[in-house]
C-alpha cells in the first residue's frame, strides 16, 4: 500500500485535551477533541467504530496510554526507542509530544519549537541535532499561580499585547506574555537560530504568535506522529504532512 493511501488514526494526548485526527490520502483530517480528564469515558465511545484501523499516538499521560494500548493492542506509541529523523541525546525520558513536534519539522536543518500549553516547552534543533530544551510555566499556569498565591491579584485569562499595563489585570497579562516571549528570544539568540525558524504550537500559541509574528502550526504534534509512524513502518512521508 502506498503511504498516501494509508488510513491511520492519530492521537495527541496532552495534559488538558486529547486531540484525534484521521490520516488518509496523504492528509490529516480532524476527528474530535475530548478533555483528558474524561478520556476514560470518552475515548472508548469515540474510537469504537475505528477499531479495525491502525492507530498511532503520542501521550504524556500514562493512564491514557494504558487505555489506548488496551483498546488498540497493536498501536504505535511515539518514544525515543524508535527511529527518529533527528539526533536526540537526552539524559532522561523525553515527552512523546516533544519528540513528535520536533520530528514534524525535520525537513528544516535548524529550528526552535515552542509548545504553549500547561507548560511552555522550548526545544532547539541545530543541524538536525537536538541541542537542548527549556521548560517554564505556561501562560495560563502563571496567571493561575498568581491568583492562587496572592490575596488581591485578579484572575487573568487574556494575553493580547506587550504594551505596558495601566491596570493590575493589564500588568499581569503583559508581564506574563513578556516573560514567555523574552524567554524564547533569549533561546533563539543563545542557540543562534534564525527568528523565522521559530514555530509555535499548543493552546496558547495564538497569544504568543499575535505579538511576535512567529509561525503558528496547527496540529504540529499530530503531523509529527504521522511522520514517525511512516518513518518506522517503511512508508514514504508525503509532502502534505509537512508545513502547509
Amino acid at each position: 500500500m502506498q503511504s498516501t493511501e494509508r488510513k491511520l488514526v492519530v492521537l495527541d494526548v496532552g495534559n488538558t485535551a486529547v486531540k484525534a485526527a484521521l490520516f488518509e490520502g496523504g492528509k490529516l483530517f480532524s476527528l474530535f477533541t475530548v478533555p483528558t480528564a474524561r478520556a476514560s469515558e470518552e475515548l472508548p465511545l469515540q474510537l469504537k467504530n475505528l477499531s479495525g484501523t491502525p492507530l498511532a499516538y503520542a501521550s504524556v499521560v500514562p493512564e491514557v496510554s494504558r487505555l489506548i494500548d488496551k483498546l488498540f493492542p497493536q498501536s504505535f506509541s511515539v518514544s525515543r526507542a524508535q527511529k527518529l529523523p533527528i539526533n536526540v541525546n537526552y539524559g532522561s525520558k523525553m515527552g512523546a509530544d516533544r519528540l513528535a513536534a520536533m520530528s514534524a519539522l525535520h525537513h528544516f536543518e535548524s529550528y526552535v519549537v515552542v509548545s504553549c500549553g500547561t507548560a511552555t516547552v522550548i526545544d532547539a534543533v541545530k543541524e538536525k541535532e537536538f541541542v537542548g530544551g527549556y521548560i517554564l510555566p505556561g501562560l495560563y499556569t502563571m496567571a493561575e499561580a498568581l491568583r492562587e498565591k496572592t490575596a488581591l491579584l485578579p484572575e487573568v485569562k487574556e494575553f493580547k499585547t506587550l504594551k505596558p499595563g495601566r491596570s493590575t489585570r493589564e500588568c499581569i497579562s503583559a508581564g506574563i506574555l513578556a516573560a514567555t516571549v523574552g524567554a524564547v528570544k533569549a533561546v533563539v539568540e543563545h542557540i543562534g537560530i534564525e527568528p523565522n525558524r521559530v514555530f509555535l504550537t499548543g493552546g496558547a500559541a495564538k497569544d504568543v504568535g499575535r505579538v511576535t509574528g512567529w509561525r503558528l502550526v496547527e496540529g504540529l504534534v499530530l503531523r509529527g506522529i504521522v511522520t514517525l509512524y511512516l518513518l518506522n513502518k517503511g512508508g514514504k512521508i508525503p509532502p502534505t504532512v509537512y508545513l502547509p
